[in-house]
C-alpha cells in the first residue's frame, strides 16, 4: 500500500509524538522507581499487575494493616504502572494535613463522586480541590450549621429520628423475627440528615414497615436503597475508569439511571428547601446563602445540587455503618453492655419499673454518657467506616517530609490509610483487643512521645530505613526533632499528633462530625435503653462478620448485621 505524499509527513509526525509521550512516560516512571527504590513493601504478586489483586480484594483494610506491622510505617506499593506511598506514623501524617498548600486531595480520582452528584460533573465538598474557590466558599458556609448552638437547636429532631427507628424494631421485631441492623441504621441515618438538615422526613425508617419496599419506585423510602445503588455505580467506576463511556452495555445504561434517579431526588430536595425558606442557621439556610466566589450571588442551583449530594453521602454511608459496628461488637462483649446499661440506668435512659418507656435523651445527657461515648470511640478505632486511606497528591513537584528525610516524587499519591494508623501495634497497646476504656483516659486520641513498641521489624533490610524515617519524626518547619508535650504526647510543629483520625484531620476533616457523634450517641442510647441485641446465628459468629467484612468506599459486612432484637424488661 502507498503512502501519498502529504500522508507521510503526518504519519511520522504523529509517530514521534507517539514515541515522545512513550518515552516521558517511562522516564517519569524510572524516575520514581530510583526515589523510592529505598523504600520496603510486599513481594509483588505479578510483573505486570504488581500488587493490585491485594489493592481490591475486599479485606484490602486487613492486607494494608499487615503490610504496615511487617514493614513499617512507610512503605510502597505498586498498583500495575503506579507507585503508592503508604504513611501510618502519625508524626508523618500530621505533617502531611498542614501541607494542605502542597499536597491536594486526588479529585480526579474522586471524580466519579462528582457525576454521582451532578449531571455536569461539578464538584462538590467532599471531591472537589482544596484549591477550588468553590470549596473554599462552601466549606466556610455550611460549618456555621455545625456551631454547637445550632447542634442544639437541632438535636430533637436527631432523638425523633431515633425514636421513630426504637417504635419501628418493636414492630419489625415482633415473635422473636431478626433484623437487618445495618439496613436498619442506614435508614436512620437518612432520616437525621432529612431531618436535620432539611426539615423534611425523608420516610426511610418509616419504609422498614412496608411490605414492598422496592414497589415504592421514586417515594422517599426508596432513598435508602437508590443511595446504596448509586454508591455502588461509584465504585464500580474507581475501578474502571472508562466505564460511563461504554453505553453499550447493559449495567452501564443501568448505573448511569441511578445516577439520574439520584439526582432528581436531590433535586426534590433542592426544591423543598427553595419552597421553606429555612432558617440561616439551619444546614439548608447556610447552603442557601454560600454566595457563588465569582459573582457574589447565591449559589445557582447547578451548583447547589452536588453539594446536598455529598452532604447525603457522607452522613448516610458512615454514621449508619458505624453504629452497626458497635452493636455487633458490643454483642461480642457481655461486660461492655453491662457498663452501658449501668450508666444509661443512672441517667435515667433505661427501660425500668414504673417507666416501660425511658425517657428520651436530652442535650445535655450527650456529654454525661462518657462509657458509651468511649464505646463508640473504640468502635470507630476498630472499624473507621471511612476505612480506606485519605490520599494527597502533588502532580507538579516532589514533596520534601521530616525535613528532606523523605521525598515523595510528584504525581506519586501519598495514602494515609485509617484502618492501618488506626490498628498497627506502633501506635496502639493490643490494638486488636476492644477496650472501650482506653478512651476513658485524657487525650487518648494523641500520639504518646515514648514509643509503644520497637518499630516493625522484618526480614527486609528496606524496613529499617523506612523505621529510620520516623524515629526521630521532625517538624516540617526548621527541621526541630519531635517533642514531648506537657501530657507526654509526641508534638510536631508545636501540636500534639493524632492517632485516632475516624474524621480525617486538617483542613479537610469532616465538616459534619458534630452531628454525626450527636446521632450515634443518640441512637445508641435509646437503642440500648429499649434492647438487648443478639448477632443471628445465620451470620455465623464472629468469624461469619470477619470473613463478610468489604472495605470499598466505606467499611461494611456484605451480608448487613442481622440481629436479634430483644426488649428489655423492667427491673
Amino acid at each position: 500500500m502507498e503512502v501519498s505524499g502529504v500522508a507521510l509527513p503526518v504519519f511520522l509526525a504523529s509517530l514521534a509524538c507517539l514515541g515522545a509521550l512513550v518515552g516521558a512516560a517511562v522516564a517519569r516512571f524510572l524516575r520514581t522507581w530510583l526515589m523510592l527504590r529505598h523504600l520496603p513493601g510486599p513481594k509483588e504478586a505479578t510483573l505486570l499487575r504488581g500488587s493490585l489483586a491485594s489493592i481490591l480484594h475486599p479485606h484490602n483494610h486487613r492486607i494494608f494493616t499487615t503490610w504496615t506491622d511487617t514493614y513499617g510505617p512507610v512503605f510502597r506499593v505498586r498498583a500495575v504502572w503506579k507507585q503508592l506511598v503508604f504513611v501510618t506514623d502519625p508524626r508523618l501524617v500530621a505533617e502531611i494535613f498542614r501541607k494542605s498548600k502542597e499536597l491536594d486531595k486526588d479529585w480526579r480520582l474522586l471524580a466519579p463522586f462528582s457525576q454521582m452528584m451532578s449531571p455536569q460533573g461539578h464538584g462538590n465538598i467532599v471531591s472537589a480541590s482544596t484549591h477550588s474557590p468553590y470549596w473554599k466558599a462552601m466549606r466556610k458556609g455550611i460549618a456555621v450549621a455545625f456551631r454547637a448552638n445550632n447542634m442544639k437547636a437541632g438535636f430533637p429532631r436527631v432523638v425523633e429520628a431515633g425514636r421513630q427507628l426504637v417504635d419501628t424494631l418493636r414492630e419489625v421485631s415482633a415473635g422473636g423475627k431478626t433484623v437487618d441492623m445495618n439496613d436498619a441504621l442506614l435508614r436512620e441515618s437518612i432520616d437525621v440528615i432529612g431531618r436535620f438538615g432539611f426539615d423534611r422526613d425523608m420516610g426511610a425508617t418509616k419504609a422498614m414497615l412496608a411490605a414492598d419496599e422496592l414497589s415504592q419506585a421514586g417515594a422517599s423510602g426508596d432513598a435508602v436503597q437508590l443511595t446504596a445503588r448509586a454508591l455502588t455505580e461509584v465504585k464500580l467506576r474507581f475501578y474502571e475508569p472508562f466505564r460511563r463511556f461504554r453505553v453499550w452495555r447493559k449495567d452501564v445504561r443501568e448505573g448511569r439511571e441511578t445516577f439520574h434517579r439520584y439526582q432528581q431526588m436531590l433535586m426534590g430536595l433542592l426544591e423543598h428547601m427553595h419552597a421553606e425558606d429555612p432558617s440561616p442557621d439551619t444546614l439548608a439556610g447556610c447552603l442557601l446563602q454560600v454566595p457563588d466566589p465569582h459573582t457574589g450571588k447565591p449559589l445557582a442551583d447547578e451548583r447547589l445540587l452536588p453539594e446536598v449530594g455529598a452532604i447525603f453521602m457522607a452522613g448516610f454511608d458512615t454514621s449508619g455503618h458505624t453504629a452497626t459496628w458497635v452493636l455487633f461488637l458490643v454483642s461480642q462483649h457481655p461486660q461492655v453492655e453491662a457498663r452501658i446499661v449501668e450508666e444509661l440506668q443512672w441517667r435515667g435512659l433505661l427501660v425500668e419499673q414504673g417507666q416501660p418507656r425511658p425517657r428520651l435523651p436530652t442535650y445535655e445527657d450527650v456529654e454525661a454518657l462518657p462509657f458509651l461515648k468511649a464505646v463508640i470511640n473504640e468502635t470507630m478505632r476498630m472499624y473507621p467506616a471511612v476505612g480506606t486511606a485519605t490520599t494527597r497528591i502533588n502532580p507538579d513537584q516532589d514533596i520534601a517530609l521530616d525535613g528532606g528525610r523523605l521525598v515523595i516524587p510528584r504525581g506519586v499519591p501519598i495514602r494515609m490509610h485509617i484502618h492501618s494508623i488506626h490498628n498497627c501495634a506502633a501506635n496502639w497497646e493490643r490494638p486488636h483487643e476492644f477496650l472501650p476504656e482506653r478512651f476513658l483516659q485524657a487525650d487518648a486520641e494523641f500520639l504518646p512521645a515514648a514509643p509503644i513498641r520497637p518499630a516493625a521489624a522484618s526480614a527486609h533490610s528496606k524496613a529499617d530505613r523506612a523505621t529510620d524515617i520516623t524515629a526521630t519524626a521532625t517538624a516540617a518547619s526548621g527541621g526541630a526533632p519531635t517533642a514531648e508535650g506537657g501530657d507526654g504526647a509526641a508534638v510536631v510543629g508545636g501540636k500534639r499528633c493524632r492517632r485516632f483520625i475516624p474524621f480525617s484531620d486538617g483542613v479537610r476533616s469532616c465538616v459534619g462530625y458534630p452531628l454525626a457523634r450527636l446521632n450515634l450517641v443518640s441512637s445508641l442510647a435509646q437503642l440500648y435503653g429499649n434492647f438487648t441485641f443478639e448477632l443471628a446465628p445465620e451470620m455465623g459468629g464472629a468469624k461469619g462478620v470477619a470473613d463478610a467484612e468489604r472495605a470499598s468506599i466505606t467499611l461494611a459486612c456484605a451480608n448487613g448485621m442481622k440481629m436479634a432484637c430483644r426488649e428489655r424488661n423492667p427491673a
